[in-house]
């Protein structure tokens, strides 16, 4: 059975919830309201619930002073945003709270025929279930991390990339980056938090592409900035990418790389009709290897297989693709297919392409006995 926790000061919001939930025959369902600090304190439900929705649409100034109670109770946590009150200061607060995802509603998700949004939220709830199992599964059989065998691949072209497959990271980097750019969707704003935090100041611009709405990448560059301390901002149209710079895909429609004719390297917004997920790792990966710049692509967690036929675009054009270690991932759908495709020059844990990116691209380079 799965252990679900309703937070939310809305009546409404709480019985519309129930209504979605209490018939599944797989789902334990407590609802509760926003608590007190010492309530919340002193609660057990929030302490031996597996998953806990948190509405940031109502009372938020209640759910920041809470915040760190529901952050540190280590449950995980889905904030439920509503579109319409996005813009507002506190309606983005879900990453302040440790969310590890989110649920969308708008003027139709409390209509009792939204069968889109029911559909979402049993959606997600099953999807980070399956990943508490996991996760409980390997406490109980720890095991050394699993590096995916490589099927033999059909044979490659002659200007084809050579594969750099390792379980170690080399001491010197297989190629010279100008730039970085990275893939991810499910479980991003966490995985994002555990690579970036240990970074080295880097020697070249990273862009990452998270799927998010609009509106919603601006919170989470300000998040990572403030749990990471690199200089982190969300993307705009023309942006120039400088070193020592993390840049967030702005949400919503998808981003390119374009090099002009004086040599430096723009971030520039496109139409969002070529793919189902924005912003697009596809495209972004793709523009970068259009552009014929020397680039590492790292494709991280996430549902899907947006990234792959990026990856094998900077493939051909003489760049090194990093997969994250299926094993880490919350959904690894993303990474296994660029793995499958053999695309991938390494398979890392998060942590482990964090000690690559400050080996490689850093412009104080660790120590060997740092490793």
């Amino acid at each position: 059975m799965i252990s679900v926790l309703v937070l939310s000061n809305s009546v409404n919001n709480r019985m519309f919830i129930k209504r979605k939930l209490e018939n599944q025959p797989d789902i334990t369902l407590v609802l509760h309201e926003m608590l007190s600090q010492k309530s919340l304190e002193t609660n057990n439900s929030l302490k031996s619930a597996d998953i806990v929705l948190v509405d940031c649409g109502t009372d938020n100034i209640n759910l920041i002073q809470n915040s760190n109670i529901i952050k540190e109770s280590q449950t995980i946590v889905l904030a439920i945003i509503n579109t319409h009150n996005i813009h507002e200061p506190h309606s983005n607060i879900s990453l302040q709270i440790g969310a590890s995802d989110y649920i969308h509603m708008d003027e139709n998700t409390l209509l009792e025929n939204d069968i889109l949004f029911e559909k979402k939220l049993l959606e997600k709830i099953h999807l980070w279930s399956q990943h508490i199992r996991l996760k409980d599964i390997k406490k109980k059989h720890p095991k050394k991390p699993h590096i995916p065998a490589y099927e033999e691949q059909e044979p490659k072209a002659e200007n084809e990339q050579k594969s750099f497959h390792s379980t170690n990271i080399p001491r010197t980097s297989p190629k010279k980056f100008d730039l970085i750019v990275i893939g991810v969707s499910t479980g991003g704003p966490m995985t994002l938090v555990n690579l970036l935090k240990n970074l080295q100041p880097l020697n070249c611009p990273i862009v990452i592409a998270q799927h998010m709405p609009k509106d919603f990448t601006s919170s989470l560059a300000s998040h990572l900035q403030k749990e990471t301390g690199m200089n982190v901002i969300e993307g705009y149209h023309a942006l120039p990418l400088v070193p020592q710079t993390i840049i967030i895909a702005s949400g919503g429609h998808d981003s390119a790389i374009q090099k002009i004719q004086d040599g430096r390297i723009l971030l520039v917004e496109k139409p969002s009709n070529q793919s189902c997920f924005h912003p697009s790792v596809d495209v972004l990966f793709s523009s970068a290897a259009q552009a014929n710049i020397p680039t590492l692509g790292i494709v991280m967690t996430g549902m899907g297989t947006d990234g792959t036929m990026g990856s094998k675009n900077i493939k051909y054009s003489d760049g090194i693709i990093i997969a994250q270690d299926p094993s880490t991932c919350v959904v690894n759908s993303m990474p296994n297919s660029v793995i499958k495709e053999g695309y991938a020059d390494f398979v890392w844990s998060p942590e482990k392409i964090s000690e690559a990116i400050s080996l490689w691209c850093s412009d104080k380079k660790m120590k060997i006995d740092e490793f």
